[in-house]
């Protein structure tokens, strides 16, 4: 499985910058495809602002998505 941008298409990577659905910037630094069908997965994300606060939230709210397939 791979990690989308729903907008874009675009595979997401570790080490990406990536914007939540309130437009801040933060860096993709982990990523869990989901258990089972009706999950979305999770991903880790590390804040860009002077607290660098880390934690993990629902694939959608950075407007991502897991396919199947490679790219």
């Amino acid at each position: 499985m791979r990690l989308i941008n729903k907008t874009t298409g675009k595979e997401l990577i570790i080490g990406n910058v990536v914007h939540d659905f309130r437009d801040e910037p933060h860096i993709l630094i982990g990523a869990t495809p989901p258990h089972k069908p009706s999950s979305e997965g999770f991903v880790v994300l590390r804040s860009m602002d002077e607290h660098a606060f880390v934690g993990e939230y629902y694939a959608g709210v950075i407007n991502a998505a897991w396919e199947n397939g490679s790219a």
